[in-house]
């Protein structure tokens, strides 16, 4: 059988694997409902957003805010309107990570397979998403 020594030595190993796998310092949660948030529920929607200090428009279905650490090594390149990072770039061992909450990438039908209202383009906001962590520029990197 397992032994009290076993199961921790087990323990151990998990905690070790989850920690190397932990991208985010710090952790998500689900924005809808949060606090100070506009959207309080999970249908499809468009939400403010000030990227890189500039007002945008994005599609939004259920997505996360980042509860980040103090100091966090990385780069918030959004907020939400309550202030709350949106999109967040950095870098994890020999590599770089991008993280966003509302959907960038959305098309046009995304928008109208909800009934809402098409906003300018949001694929600049991707790729700036994509060229930042690729470039290495969170300031983790």
């Amino acid at each position: 059988g397992l032994s009290g020594k076993k199961i921790c030595y087990i323990q151990k190993q998990i905690d070790e694997r989850r920690a190397r796998l932990a991208v985010l310092p710090g952790d998500t949660d689900r924005y809808a409902g949060s606090p100070g948030s506009e959207v309080s529920d999970t249908a499809g929607l468009v939400v403010d957003v000030d990227w890189r200090q500039h007002g945008r428009q994005v599609y939004f279905q259920d997505g996360p805010y980042f509860r980040l650490e103090a100091a966090a090594p990385v780069s918030v390149l959004a907020h939400y309107r309550s202030g709350q990072p949106a999109a967040v770039v950095g870098s994890h061992g020999r590599g770089s990570f991008g993280l966003v909450g509302p959907h960038p990438e959305a098309t046009d039908s995304w928008y109208t397979d909800d009934e809402l209202p098409v906003p300018a383009p949001t694929r600049d906001l991707a790729v700036d998403l994509v060229n930042t962590a690729l470039a290495g520029r969170g300031q983790g990197a």
